[in-house]
């Protein structure tokens, strides 16, 4: 799975444990974040970490220059040519780099399952770019793609992975749940202070709560996060793809915000 984003770590959860559920035997193999911010795995007979390939973003921007030249390709390569996939059954990847171009050079099947193998002809796209559309065909490349989205517009398109056991619609709290990981904290909060009718539980890189105002900033918590979504006035993110998937099962409006990929 793809680890720079959180939306592929609830999603992968969710899967990993439907396989496991079933009788299979899973490894995990999480590239994209550091090394000692890998989650756990509910099912998972291992978790292992590569360094994959990830991206830089500044001020809510995506920064082209700066994630070309902070790409560990050498370190990519010897880990795609490295990687023992003998053992293995079947392989599935959440757009993970690493386990994609393994299965790709060895020819071995793979099946990719997340929000962007949605995209191919005639995709919908708010915006789109050559150098965009070569990134999201060859980052992780599948021999079967199973894109999730909410519009069934081809036969590989299949709904949101959501885990409709737990989320379950509270109360509304009459808070707002802000999260914004690809933007400055300090900005977010400062616009946030602007709107004193409202209350905000902002999450982002804390250790503990914190109180400025009408905002409380919140510390990354998995279990926190869903009770607090759960009981939401509204949730303010970027566009990416599980959150919002999560607020429209919980029929909680949304506000999304995007940096520069296709959406």
């Amino acid at each position: 799975m793809q680890g720079t984003g959180n939306g592929h770590i609830t999603r992968s959860r969710l899967i990993v444990r439907a396989l496991a559920e079933c009788g299979a035997a899973v490894d995990v193999l999480v590239s994209g974040r550091a090394a000692d911010a890998v989650p756990t795995f509910d099912g998972a007979a291992s978790v292992t970490h590569r360094v994959g390939l990830s991206f830089v973003v500044e001020a809510g921007q995506l920064s082209k220059t700066k994630t070309v030249t902070q790409l560990k390709l050498a370190q990519f390569v010897s880990d795609v040519r490295s990687l023992d996939l003998k053992c293995y059954d079947q392989l599935i990847t959440d757009y993970e780099p690493v386990t994609a171009w393994a299965a790709k050079l060895r020819k071995r099947r793979s099946i990719g399952i997340g929000h962007q193998y949605a995209f191919g002809e005639g995709t919908p796209l708010a915006k789109s770019d050559l150098a965009s559309r070569l990134v999201m065909r060859c980052f992780a490349p599948v021999s079967v793609g199973l894109g999730l989205h909410w519009a069934h517009y081809h036969g590989n398109v299949l709904p949101p992975v959501v885990d409709v056991a737990t989320l379950n619609r509270a109360a509304p709290s009459g808070v707002t749940v802000v999260y914004l990981p690809w933007e400055d904290t300090a900005a977010v909060t400062a616009a946030l202070n602007g709107i004193p009718d409202r209350r905000f539980h902002q999450y982002c890189h804390v250790d503990v709560a914190t109180e400025i105002g009408n905002v409380t900033l919140c510390p990354i918590s998995y279990t926190g996060f869903k009770a607090d979504l759960c009981a939401a006035d509204a949730v303010i993110c970027n566009a990416g793809f599980e959150l919002v998937s999560e607020a429209l099962h919980l029929g909680v409006p949304c506000v999304c915000e995007t940096f520069g990929w296709p959406t």
